[in-house]
Formats: C-alpha cells, sequence, structure tokens
C-alpha cells in the first residue's frame, strides 16, 4: 500500500487552517492535483492559489499515490489528473476512484486528445488539454463548471 507522504498531510493542515480563518462560513472549491512532472504541479497550484474560491489541499506525484485511502477520506471536490504517469496511469486511477464510488469530480488534463475519449469512459467529468489549462481562467473555469453540475 503507498504511504502518504508529509506533504500531503501539511496541506491538509492549511486547508483547515485557511478555512477557519476565511470566517465566512462558505467552503472553498477543494483541489487536489496528480501529475508527474513536478513543475505542472507547482504551476497549477500557482494558479489556482491566485483564486479565492479554490483551494489546493493536496497533491501527488503518480496514479499510485491518487488511489491512497486518505485521498478517498479526505474527498476533495475536485481532483486535476494527469493521464501519462508511471505506474499506475491517469485512466486507471480515475476507473478505481470511481469504481470505490469516490464523489469528486475529475478533471483528465493531458497533451494527447487520443486519450480524451478513454477518460471520459473511465469517468472523467471533463477533459482538458494540459497547455491550456495552464491559462488561469480557462482551468478555474472549467473546476467551477464540473463543481455545480
Amino acid at each position: 500500500m503507498p504511504t502518504v507522504n508529509s506533504t500531503f498531510i501539511l496541506q491538509v493542515a492549511d486547508y483547515l487552517a485557511w478555512e477557519t480563518k476565511l470566517g465566512t462560513g462558505q467552503k472553498p472549491i477543494t483541489v487536489f492535483i496528480v501529475d508527474d512532472q513536478q513543475e505542472i504541479r507547482k504551476a497549477l497550484r500557482e494558479l489556482l492559489d491566485l483564486e479565492r474560491d479554490i483551494r489546493v489541499i493536496g497533491e501527488a506525484g503518480n496514479g499510485t499515490d491518487a488511489i491512497h485511502p486518505m485521498l478517498r477520506k479526505l474527498v476533495p471536490d475536485v481532483i486535476l489528473m494527469d493521464v501519462r504517469m508511471p505506474g499506475i496511469n491517469g485512466i486507471e486511477a480515475t476507473t478505481r476512484l470511481r469504481e470505490v464510488g469516490l464523489r469528486s469530480k475529475v478533471v483528465v488534463l493531458t497533451q494527447f486528445r487520443e486519450y480524451l475519449p478513454q477518460a471520459m469512459r473511465a469517468g472523467a467529468d471533463a477533459a482538458l488539454n494540459k497547455m491550456e489549462s495552464l491559462d488561469r481562467g480557462g482551468l478555474a473555469s472549467i473546476i467551477r463548471m464540473v463543481v455545480q453540475r
């Protein structure tokens, strides 16, 4: 069984403290990022940190960590899922998360259009070209859209 890294736990604690400080009674949209490229995870996090109503609460560098039971307990509103990763790929991870009944919305990010139909059949709620996702407004809009469905 995969282990949860300390970064994941610190981000959860940070989210809980942030939610308390917000004081509006309104919860932010919670996002978990899964991508094997640290630079992409960092860029996505930085973009989403600019949005007042969206909060990144954790990340994983592969599909195996994405299906960890801790994620199922945390239940982020949205999971941003890369497709091509070592070990379990994003399509398989999405399938497994759906099989266990995880309610999180899954937005698949990929540079390869040929994976988009497979991702949707696996249970993704939306699919987006990875490079297009680096546009602040586009990514935030997709996240808000899938949460409202």
